[in-house]
């Protein structure tokens, strides 16, 4: 297996430098093959540690999710699934992808035991799974305390805290413990609970070579606060698992200490969180905890989904500049838009604009295994403008595959900082080049036809953030800071600006939760990636709930109108079986699944049909009318918990009603998914072949 990995890699490499012969080559190989092979043992043992279900800890009356993984050889006969809370039978619910899924609420606070079995033909039990445990809450404080003090707090501690009307939960946060916590809270006489556990992306991300425990931990917080469950003190001696308690608004106490724990701070602390949870909209309730961002007024916005329009705005903003241009980009390809790019900043460099220009050196192509990039290059030869590339990517036999992986994505245009164009789209044709714009036949090749894509141009304070988020990539890079700007209102809008840092949080994940958890009427998705399943959870709570979710996807290798492929390389063919495969169980759960297509009017697309169903590269999302998400983060694991990100949410019914008006009028003339017609079950052996070469983890 680990010289299969090898090859694999070697080949990758080999394709993206063009080199055969390169030694380089052949170390990198080495060292992708090897992290490549402990990824797949990681993987292994997600499967066999994770539990078959984890205890749940929820407010009274939400909604929580029951899930019933079934076994592969049990999933041979087992049809349906029953779901028991307290011994009564809350939910008869049918097998789908390996796994049963019921949706549930309760109001009465305590701990409730939770069970399933599956049944077989004439109702035979198939398979039953050990009780777990779902915790509800009342609007008391809530304390978790680490599975590691478990051993040193005092019992009596403990009870005084649940006397005085405190809810205590565990937290097993390891991937195995030296001493069984079940039976140390029964010896001890602790204060019985929800475990918590956090096995499976630990374990999953831990095999690139970091521990992402901590994050992960602060994101639970985070969620459990945003749901209702006010967690307001955390028990542990391991201070650094559990950074920044104090920025949540959480008490960290050690073990020792516990006895001097004020009942009533945690009240007050309880108390101020349930006010705000009522006062607030639900969506910037959740979005306030869950990303510790702050809602700016006074700005002017507009969301450009067309290629031709986007790079026209982006041009004529350059050209219109007086002081800088500062452009952040993750990919730099050749082409007609890097020329045209690259001359509209010259022109503004020659005319006293201060040209700033930060790329990721590994997608760039600068700065990354002794790669320089020409346009870049030939950049940093221009008087008045700067060229850095963030993370170099330094060959060395101590490469971790995290350094590939922990990437900036972020796409941004910062124009005299007064006006800012969040993105999605890279520099290069697909991204920049209107369906208008080109002419398409039956034979045109895939890499000719643009992508749909969004941005989102942002006049006013919000602008500050953007830039400020620029100012640390760039002294990241090794950069001198700029003066900052400052921006007066220019319009009525509100926004936030939601950065992922990489690894040290999971904003961007989290933000796309909370617009699925707190709406009530419909979700709105724009994009193309494999959905991590943390968000897949919560689509399915939101389609549980009654909320109508549609995506609107697209094609990673574009197809005619009647669904056949335009030419192009497998890698890409593989790729859309593959994300295509993981959506059908949601599908089968009531998701609407969209494959865009162009207009039916545009003179030179003549390919059969008429129409084409390209790939969808934008990162946009709506909820309710009410809220929209659109920048450069995904759905997918990749964006979740390794690449930087940035999305502009706005706050504002009338703006994001014109934006859905527009993708409902997409939804309608696009290609709605079937997943028993013909041509979604012509291809099904497709995906279930590319489903078991190109696993969950594995993906990137």
């Amino acid at each position: 297996m680990a010289e299969t990995l090898r090859q694999r890699a070697l080949g990758v490499l080999r394709d993206l430098l063009d080199d055969d012969e390169s030694p380089v080559v052949e170390r990198f190989a080495d060292a992708v093959g090897r992290s490549l092979e402990q990824l797949r043992q990681y993987a292994g043992m997600v499967r066999f540690l994770r539990p078959e279900a984890d205890d749940q800890l929820v407010a009274q009356g939400a909604p929580f999710e029951l899930v019933a993984p079934i076994s592969a050889l049990r999933g041979l006969v087992a049809e349906r699934v029953r779901f028991y809370l307290d011994d009564e039978l809350v939910g008869d619910c049918a097998i789908e992808a390996g796994a049963a899924f019921f949706i549930g609420r309760c109001d009465r606070v305590g701990i409730h035991t939770s069970r399933f079995e599956a049944l077989g033909p004439s109702e035979a039990i198939v398979q039953e799974a050990p009780s777990t445990r779902v915790q509800v809450v009342d609007e008391g404080p809530v304390v978790l305390v680490d599975a590691h003090a478990a051993r040193h707090v005092s019992p009596v501690s403990l009870r005084a805290l649940v006397d005085a009307g405190a809810h205590v939960a565990w937290l097993r946060a390891d991937a195995e413990l030296e001493f069984d916590l079940a039976n140390l809270i029964e010896e001890r006489d602790l204060p019985r609970g929800a475990v918590l556990t956090h096995l499976g992306e630990g374990l999953r991300q831990r095999g690139f070579g970091l521990d992402l425990q901590a994050t992960l931990l602060r994101t639970l917080v985070r969620r459990m606060r945003a749901s209702g469950v006010a967690i307001t003190a955390v028990v542990s001696d391991r201070e650094s698992m559990f950074p920044g308690c104090r920025e949540e608004a959480v008490m960290l106490v050690a073990a020792s200490s516990l006895r001097e724990i004020d009942m009533g701070e945690l009240r007050d602390s309880a108390r101020t969180l349930h006010e705000r949870r009522r006062d607030q909209d639900p969506f910037r309730f959740r979005l306030d905890e869950v990303t510790r961002t702050t809602v700016r007024g006074g700005n002017r916005c507009a969301v450009e989904l067309d290629n031709g329009a986007a790079r026209r705005a982006v041009f004529d903003s350059i050209d219109q500049a007086r002081r800088s241009v500062e452009i952040q980009l993750y990919i730099v390809e050749e082409g007609r838009f890097m020329d045209f790019l690259g001359a509209h900043l010259i022109a503004a460099a020659r005319r006293g604009v201060h040209v700033r220009v930060l790329v990721d050196a590994l997608y760039s192509r600068d700065e990354a295994f002794g790669m320089s990039n020409p346009i870049l290059r030939s950049l940093r030869e221009e008087p008045g403008i700067e060229v850095r590339a963030n993370d170099p990517v330094v060959m060395s036999d101590l490469l971790q595959l995290h350094a590939l992986k922990e990437r900036d994505h972020r796409k941004l245009v910062l124009v005299d900082g007064a006006r800012a164009y969040v993105s999605g789209r890279n520099a290069g044709d697909l991204y920049y080049t209107g369906f208008d714009e080109v002419a398409i036949t039956d034979f045109t090749p895939y890499e000719r036809i643009p992508w749909l894509d969004a941005h989102i141009e942002v006049v006013g304070p919000l602008v500050e953030d953007v830039r400020r988020s620029f100012e640390d990539a760039w002294t990241r890079a090794g950069g001198e800071p700029a003066e900052a700007i400052a921006c007066t209102s220019a319009g009525d809008i509100e926004a936030r600006l939601v950065i992922h840092d990489g690894v040290s949080d999971a904003n961007g994940m989290a933000a796309y939760e909370a617009l699925f958890d707190a709406a009530q009427s419909h979700v709105l998705i724009v994009n193309d990636f494999p959905i991590v399943s943390t968000l897949v959870g919560a689509a399915r709570r939101a389609i549980g709930r009654g909320v109508r979710v549609c995506l609107l996807t697209g094609n990673a290798l574009p197809r005619k109108g009647d669904g056949t492929f335009f030419r192009g390389p497998i890698h890409r063919e593989l790729f859309e079986h593959m994300t295509k495969g993981r959506l059908e169980p949601l599908v089968r759960r009531g998701l609407e699944l969209y494959e865009y297509a162009t207009p039916p009017d545009h003179p030179l697309i003549v390919c059969t049909g008429g129409v084409v169903r390209p790939y969808v590269h934008a990162k946009l999302m709506t909820a309710d009318g009410k809220v929209l998400s659109v920048g450069s983060a995904n759905l997918d694991a990749t964006a979740s918990f390794w690449e930087r990100e940035a999305n502009v949410v706005v706050h504002d019914e009338a703006f994001v009603g014109d934006v859905e008006r527009w993708i409902f009028d997409a939804l309608d003339r696009s290609h709605r998914v079937d997943v028993d017609d013909a041509e979604w079950l012509r291809e099904s052996g497709r995906r279930e072949i590319v489903a078991r070469l190109w696993p969950d983890s594995l993906y990137s």
